[in-house]
C-alpha cells in the first residue's frame, strides 16, 4: 500500500488546520498569547506577531493559517482523488 504516506500528510495537515482553529477558539495560551521572556521566544512566529501587533493579530492569523492547512489537506486529497481511490482496490 504506497499510498499511505500521501493518505497520512494530508490527513496531518487538516488535522494540524483543525487543531489550529481550535486553540484559537478556546485561546490556547500557547497558541495566542505566548509569554515573551522566554528564550524561544525570538524564534516563535506567534511571540513574535504578539509582540509586533498585539493578540488580536495574532488570534486572526492563527484562525487564517488553521483554514489554509485545512483547505491544502482538502486540495491534496482532491487532486490526487483518482490516485488514492485505486489504492483501495
Amino acid at each position: 500500500m504506497n499510498c499511505a504516506p500521501g493518505i497520512v500528510f494530508l490527513t496531518g495537515f487538516i488535522a494540524l488546520g483543525v487543531l489550529g482553529i481550535a486553540g484559537a477558539y478556546f485561546r490556547w495560551a500557547w497558541l495566542v498569547d505566548p509569554a515573551n521572556e522566554h528564550w524561544w521566544s525570538r524564534y516563535y512566529s506567534q511571540a513574535t506577531l504578539k509582540r509586533w501587533f498585539g493578540r488580536r493579530v495574532v488570534l486572526v492569523y492563527t484562525y487564517v493559517i488553521g483554514a489554509l492547512f485545512i483547505v491544502a489537506g482538502l486540495f491534496g486529497f482532491i487532486v490526487n482523488w483518482s490516485s488514492l481511490t485505486n489504492c483501495f482496490r
